[in-house]
This record gives C-alpha cells, structure tokens and sequence, in this order.
C-alpha cells in the first residue's frame, strides 16, 4: 500500500484509475539525473552538458528546501513503520505529498526545459531512463511500506 493511499492519503482512496501510490511522481523526490548520467544516458555533446548542467545546478538550488523537507518526512516515515507508530504517519503523508507534488510541478517545467533542446532520439533515451528509475523508485516504495496490519516482508504485528 503507498503513501497516497495509506494513512494520511487521498480521501478519495487515491489518484484516478485506480493507480496506487502517491499523487505525485516518485521521480520527482529523486530528481533530475545528475549531468554525469545525463550524458551518459543521452549521449549529451559538450554543449549540451554545459546547458544541462546550468538548469540542474538551479534547479538543485531552487528546490532544496523542499528536497529537504521531503526527505525528513521519508526518514520519519520510515522510522515511524519500522518501530509500528502508525499514529505518527499520517501528518508525515502529508508533508511527503505536500512537498513530492511541489516537485513533481518543478521538475515536469525542467524536463521540458530539456526536451526543448534534445533531439528527439536523445529525448527518448532521457524518457527510458526515466521510466527505468520510476520503476525501481515504485519497487523500493513498496517494500518500504507495510502491508495493512504488518509489517514490510510479510504478516506480522501492526
């Protein structure tokens, strides 16, 4: 069960169409891929990592305070699961939503920053890792948060 859905998440029972997890992307907590993967990744010239570089290194400006913030709550989050204190999660939720949907707003403007200077192969490249990261920041997700009424890995005690 994710963050969106478990203690503190959506009334609603979640995001539409039924997907389960929080109302944010999770890449957003990570962010951007550092300019080293960027090129890597993409196969970036020069210039193109020169510019790359710039808008991550404002971005990493821009959003540390929220980056921060976001963080505590997932340490909190975790230490609150780990020693069963479902009582303390759902104000922590709703930091970790907070914050992860004022990210995820940020880092969309900067991937689009990107795309208006990547060609479109290069584009593509960027948008798989993207996906591949998503996916193993969503595995990670889901064995860090409990089942309802146990802990992670299996039943066990709430």
């Amino acid at each position: 069960q994710g963050p969106g859905n478990g203690p503190g998440g959506p009334p609603s029972g979640g995001p539409p169409g039924g997907r389960r997890g929080p109302p944010f992307d999770l890449l957003a907590l990570e962010g951007p891929p550092s300019p080293a993967d960027f090129t890597r990744v993409t196969g970036a010239t020069a210039e193109q990592r020169a510019q790359y570089t710039m808008q991550y290194d404002a971005f990493r400006k821009d959003t540390k305070a929220t980056r921060d913030s976001a963080q505590r709550a997932q340490l909190n989050i975790r230490a609150a699961v780990d020693h069963g204190r479902r009582e303390a999660l759902p104000p922590l939720f709703a930091t970790l939503n907070s914050t992860g949907r004022t990210l995820d707003t940020k880092l969309k403007a900067f991937n689009a920053q990107v795309k208006e200077f990547l060609p479109k192969d290069q584009w593509k490249k960027y948008e798989k890792d993207g996906k591949e990261r998503r996916k193993a920041l969503e595995e990670e997700m889901k064995e860090m948060m409990p089942p309802p009424g146990g802990r992670p890995g299996g039943p066990g005690p709430p």
